[in-house]
């Protein structure tokens, strides 16, 4: 090979050189390298969750597409009093069970709250206070103990010398005080029906079973409540009586412990469940429009294949807890949709594959220019 013809064929190599690297930077989706968004960290309900494939971005169309994204968690407030209201703990977790330090002897309560998917607001809404009123029949209302006093039976309970109430931190205590009256339901009293059959209950559970109780729901505080017709400050048989609940929407669990001596108290309750769901959706020239939605998700990727090529679309993700309470949707990621399988399309999809190729070329090209180089005679 003639010294002329050595320098063009290394030349040309190092042209091609040239241009694959300035095409490989061009190309590159550099766009795959920006630093992570910011996300809320407070949101009304809860945080969106986040979205790890795919971002922003074009992706082929193959077979399917599995979109994915990070679970949700959720926090409790684990609280526990002695009989004074003292709080002996105080603790914000993200499990479904704690213990506490060693407790002095004594009468206790514990309570854990519900304060929702990460970033909610839910555990400092007042607006989520519970009041209901349970008749004698176990026939549950929403109202407060006046409004279900005066409609159920024409009695004015603020300042009544007749309206009597004991408090109760639990269902168990209330049951070893009044069992024997709740489980009459009303038997022996003939005006505990009042005007309750033009009333419409919310729902219903068995009251003569303390368990049935337990089941229905949990609250803070339970009063018993009853008319004391002779004033004598005690409940006897044939006065008319209810038990009004109060609470917030996310107390999960109210238990009552007694320690004989010295010990740690263990509560364990069962966990909020998460779900998801997800909205794809198709950009259209005036319009976007969700083509398919799909809830009750229970894990943290979904896989989807009808989409039409040529076409964008974009798609978003949210969760929803067991209480009912849904959280913000993610931002909606673009998807373009296509077939083209030329190569570059399809390595630069991918940014570490140009520059391996690069390295792999770098190589080749120096090499040959080494080789081609000896074979070069002085002229």
């Amino acid at each position: 090979m003639s010294s002329r013809s050595v320098i063009w064929v290394r030349d040309a190599l190092v042209i091609t050189l040239s241009i694959y690297v300035v095409f490989s930077i061009a190309m590159a989706p550099w766009n795959n390298l920006k630093p992570e968004e910011t996300l809320s960290t407070t949101c009304e309900t809860g945080c969106a969750p986040v979205i790890n494939y795919p971002d922003d971005g074009y992706y082929h169309y193959k077979d399917s597409i599995v979109f994915e994204w990070n679970p949700v968690s959720v926090e409790y407030r684990f609280i526990v009093l002695n009989g004074t209201g003292h709080i002996f703990h105080d603790e914000t977790l993200t499990g479904n069970t704690s213990t506490t330090n060693r407790l002095p002897a004594g009468d206790y309560t514990s309570s854990v709250y519900y304060k929702g998917m990460i970033g909610s607001l839910l555990g400092d809404n007042e607006s989520l206070e519970v009041k209901l009123t349970v008749a004698y029949d176990g026939s549950v209302y929403d109202l407060a103990f006046e409004e279900f006093w005066s409609e159920a039976y024409d009695f004015e309970w603020e300042g009544n010398p007749k309206a009597v109430e004991y408090e109760f931190g639990s269902v168990h205590d209330l049951y070893e005080n009044y069992g024997d009256v709740l489980e009459m339901e009303g038997s022996d009293c003939d005006g505990c029906t009042g005007n309750l059959d033009t009333m419409d209950a919310d729902t219903f559970f068995d009251i003569t079973n303390q368990t049935e109780f337990e089941n229905w729901d949990a609250f803070e505080s339970y009063y018993f409540q009853f008319m004391d017709d002779n004033e004598n400050g005690v409940y006897d048989s044939g006065e008319i009586y209810a038990v009004f609940s109060e609470g917030y929407e996310g107390l999960l669990l109210s238990e009552g412990h007694s320690l004989a001596s010295s010990s740690k108290i263990t509560v364990v309750w069962a966990p909020a469940e998460i779900t998801y769901g997800i909205e794809i959706r198709e950009h259209k020239a005036t319009e976007i429009l969700i083509i398919h939605q799909t809830e009750g998700l229970v894990q943290t990727s979904y896989e989807f294949q009808d989409f039409d090529n040529g076409k964008t679309y974009s798609w978003s993700v949210y969760a929803v807890d067991s209480m009912g309470f849904v959280s913000e949707s993610s931002n909606a990621r673009e998807l373009n949709i296509d077939t083209t399988k030329f190569l570059a399309y399809e390595l630069f999809n991918n940014w570490e594959v140009p520059f391996i190729l690069l390295g792999i070329l770098m190589v080749v090209a120096l090499q040959a220019g080494v080789f081609l180089a000896r074979e070069e005679t002085n002229d």
